[in-house]
């Protein structure tokens, strides 16, 4: 009897071991991952170990794989690819990657990366790029509120606003649909882009009447133009007649038409919000659905100097960022007052107005194109060092 017991007791405490790490098993399987991000200029980064090689990398949901500068010997090579960047293409070689730690938490990536020079250098004050497709296989909740993406097994609750998402093209961009002017069109869903939107291209074929007129810009594109819309609908936000900024950045960069109709959705416009994405099945080629939970109201957005108006400024300045020494220009009107007779361009560095130092000066005045067309003289930065004082033709 005394044998039977003591079989019992150690059939007993083994289930229960066997219990134990079952539940904690599934508590794994269920624990919610956090990741703490950091935002500089514009760009989500991560503290992260990529294939052994620690350091500060670009969050980038504008694309699938990654860019890094590390020994790929050890890697499994999955095929030879094109790579267009900036307009130009060349053949590269794509890697499986698997080991990623970030902020000292390893992740099963089901992800790839190739060590690419073109795109490592456009990259500057960071070790690489990540792409989107290194948290597959979760719901992937990117929290600007609480400056942190939370990896999620299941779909959590709390979020109750969606549309659904769709992979575009041959090199899977991740976009939602928006309308304008009652069109459907879609917008990739980019954390590396600073800048809040870029419109299709399609809109100057479409409204060719309306284009008010050309537009110079420090982006890398050869088509920009400021278009009268009729309405505006993209996640919470809806406008009326404005004018809006289109260009061919898209198509241009991936030498690809098709996407004539895709704009893109930069940081300045995703930070407004706390969005849930959908990767669980990126391998397959579904996008599922995005959720969104808007954490700062319309009114108080701020998207640039301009991103879509109800009157063309007659001084001709339409968006300008501040930096460290002042504001950068980043688009200008043709033929306006600002180009023409005050020599502003994009990528001026912008210290002083009127001898006020930038930084004395509110961003409702900046805001304010009455503050440009009073301009009697500006100062602006040469060779990151040399300060130029200009008075403008009269």
């Amino acid at each position: 009897m005394s044998y039977n017991n003591a079989k019992n007791k150690k059939l007993i405490i083994i289930f229960f071991i066997l219990l134990s790490f079952n539940c904690l098993a599934c508590k794994t399987a269920d624990a919610i991952i956090e990741i703490p991000f950091s935002l500089e200029d514009n760009a989500i980064i991560l503290e992260a170990r990529v294939n052994g090689k620690e350091g500060r990398y670009i969050w980038d949901t504008g694309s699938p794989g990654s860019y890094v500068d590390i020994n790929v010997n050890n890697l499994k090579r999955i095929r030879t690819s094109i790579l267009t960047y900036n307009g130009k293409s060349e053949e590269i070689g794509i890697y499986r990657l698997k080991n990623i730690t970030i902020s000292g938490i390893r992740i099963n990536a089901h992800s790839w990366v190739t060590n690419v020079s073109s795109t490592l250098n456009s990259i500057d004050g960071y070790d690489g790029l990540l792409g989107y497709t290194i948290f597959n296989g979760y719901w992937c909740e990117l929290s600007f509120s609480k400056g942190k993406i939370l990896l999620h097994k299941e779909r959590p609750k709390y979020f109750t606003k969606f549309v659904s998402a769709e992979l575009i093209n041959r090199f899977y961009y991740y976009c939602i649909p928006a309308t304008i002017d009652g069109k459907p069109t879609h917008f990739i869903i980019d954390t590396g882009e600073p800048r809040a939107m870029l419109f299709p291209k399609s809109l100057v074929v479409e409204k060719n009447s309306n284009v008010y007129s050309k537009v110079f810009s420090n982006g890398l594109v050869e088509e920009y133009y400021l278009v009268k819309t009729d309405s505006l609908r993209i996640l919470d936000e809806t406008y009326f007649d404005k004018y809006i900024m289109t260009n061919s950045f898209v198509s241009e960069n991936t030498n690809d038409s098709q996407l004539d109709n895709v704009g893109v959705l930069g940081i300045n416009f995703l930070k407004n919000y706390d969005l849930l994405l959908d990767f669980t099945d990126l391998y397959n080629s579904k996008a599922g659905e995005v959720f969104y939970e808007p954490h700062i109201p319309v009114q108080d957005r701020e998207y640039g100097f301009y991103s879509y108006i109800t009157h063309v400024p007659q001084f001709g300045i339409l968006n300008f960022h501040f930096n460290d020494r002042g504001i950068v220009i980043d688009s200008i009107l043709e033929n306006s007052i600002a180009y023409e007779k005050f020599g502003i361009r994009p990528n001026m560095n912008i210290t002083k107005i009127n001898g006020r130092d930038i930084h004395d000066i509110s961003k409702e005045e900046l805001y304010d194109p009455k503050t440009f067309e009073m301009i009697i003289e500006y100062t602006v930065l040469e060779n990151y060092f040399f300060e130029r004082v200009i008075k403008p033709i009269r």
